[in-house]
């Protein structure tokens, strides 16, 4: 999650995911921001067929057929939102969401669920009850520092453990580290 939507979290989710994939890795992507979706724009799969949101308001929609590859890595694949809906809060508070979670974990090593920011909606905190860890992103010369305070707030009030903030699009251009090396003096 974010504090808000352009600090990357999509960028992560599919890059993570992919470097798990190289990694010989069998990964899962499930694009849970229902209300705004780019999971499934930024690798070229239609989110409007079958998706998240299919599964959980209609019967007798399997988890395999949910199940797309990812067309970048044989390894990766991904569960698209599916239609966009006006309730994804309650969709995400369904207990279908808690089956589909643990029927996922035992056929890949890896599941990354892309959500909503959590600076603007409660979807990704109705979300971490399901997931072992939180990555909350924020973006460098982007996310402002009011919304760093976020970050205390989901971890002290709303009890969110494994909590890790990467940050991204880091300049180090202005840096004074924007070199590595080492040097050896050899005198008479």
């Amino acid at each position: 999650t974010s504090s808000v939507n352009g600090e990357g979290k999509t960028f992560l989710t599919r890059n993570l995911g992919a470097a798990f994939a190289a990694a010989g890795k069998k990964v899962l992507l499930i694009e849970l921001d229902l209300r705004k979706p780019k999971l499934s724009n930024v690798l070229g799969l239609d989110n409007t067929e079958l998706g998240f949101s299919n599964y959980i308001l209609e019967e007798d929609i399997s988890i395999d057929s949910l199940i797309m590859p990812s067309m970048f890595n044989d390894n990766c694949y991904v569960i698209t939102s599916g239609p966009v809906v006006a309730n994804a809060s309650e969709l995400l508070l369904s207990d279908k969401l808690g089956y589909l979670i643990e029927r996922l974990r035992t056929k890949f090593e890896y599941i990354i669920i892309d959500s909503s920011p959590v600076g603007l909606v409660s979807d990704a905190l109705i979300i971490q009850k399901h997931v072992d860890m939180t990555i909350f992103v924020c973006r460098h010369n982007y996310t402002n520092k009011t919304q760093i305070e976020t970050i205390n707030e989901i971890k002290d009030k709303d009890n969110v453990d494994n909590l890790y903030l990467v940050i991204n699009d880091v300049d180090f251009s202005d840096s004074a580290y924007f070199g590595y090396g080492y040097g050896v003096g050899y005198g008479s």
